[in-house]
């Protein structure tokens, strides 16, 4: 849906009384819906829903190539379990949300925090249809309700970096995996998933690394098990890479081996983006909801 296609809509739909329409179900759109999507009309321009500091997909990839420095991601997962709610890979539990809060504001300048462009920033008509219904029925109602949880003077980075064939529409995703994949490249590293995560990959981006170890953990729920898994990470050596996929319990396992002198980067769902860009996967709203179930 194009932004003029957007508002040609939201005219002829105020020609009407809403609540009549959706009691007739002749539309899908109820009145509390269309109420929260006005809200984002000013925000089509490119410009801030909330004023935050966040690097740009490019200089985020430059960070994580020519330093050592750790990374965590928040999406609308991790605020979710923040905002008190469960999600289908992780139940709520209050002291993951505790350590949530509290990473997604520290100060260790050696742990980036990336945050969502499309939380703060409308790029609307360069997204997948699949994104621009997420705006339009997830960021319209809870974008107010995120800033409690930001520091506005902190500098984030991309969280998008992990996730760019689902996003967008059209980029240069040759060149931005190429240069992604130098983060790691010829370097030992160590996987931290779900337990099915690679079963259905067939190109895994790692494969240019020197060495990979796997440390498996439950697909759903892996908080429930997190000092278990905390102990099996270490007992590698520093100089091994951390790669985690799992969920926010990777958030905060990612926090804890960088404070004890580890390199570790949640990388969310890079290795499926990566494989659904290589497979030329259409980007349905099928295959991207399939994209997003639990491993």
């Amino acid at each position: 849906m194009g932004l003029i296609t957007f508002i040609n809509n939201i005219r002829y739909l105020a020609r009407y009384n809403l609540k009549e329409m959706h009691r007739k179900k002749d539309i899908e759109l109820n009145y509390k819906e269309f109420r929260d999507i006005i809200k984002l009309i000013p925000y089509f321009d490119n410009t801030e829903i909330v004023k935050v500091n966040i690097l740009n997909v490019e200089k985020t990839i430059d960070l994580l190539i020519n330093t050592n420095k750790s990374m965590v991601r928040y999406g609308d997962g991790e605020f979710s379990i923040m905002d008190g709610k469960s999600i289908p890979f992780q139940i709520y539990d209050i002291n993951l949300s505790s350590k949530l809060k509290k990473i997604i504001r520290n100060n260790n300048e050696n742990i980036l925090v990336g945050l969502g462009n499309i939380f703060y920033k409308i790029q609307f008509n360069k997204y997948t249809d699949t994104v621009q219904d997420f705006i339009l029925r997830y960021v319209a109602k809870e974008h107010e309700k995120l800033e409690k949880f930001i520091d506005k003077n902190k500098q984030y980075v991309s969280a998008e970096v992990t996730i760019m064939y689902q996003h967008y529409m059209e980029y240069n995703f040759e060149e931005h995996f190429n240069k992604i994949k130098k983060i790691w490249e010829n370097k030992e590293i160590v996987i931290v998933c779900g337990e099915t995560v690679f079963k259905n990959i067939d190109y895994n981006i790692f494969d240019n690394s020197k060495s990979i170890d796997y440390i498996y953990a439950p697909s759903k729920n892996a908080f429930d098990k997190y000092d278990e898994l905390l102990s099996r990470t270490l007992k590698y050596d520093k100089n091994k890479l951390f790669i985690i996929i799992l969920g926010p319990t990777a958030n905060i396992l990612a926090y804890d081996l960088a404070n004890k002198g580890y390199r570790a980067l949640d990388l969310g769902h890079i290795a499926k983006d990566y494989d659904a860009y290589v497979k030329n996967t259409e980007r349905t709203k099928e295959n991207i909801d399939k994209f997003y179930e639990p491993d």
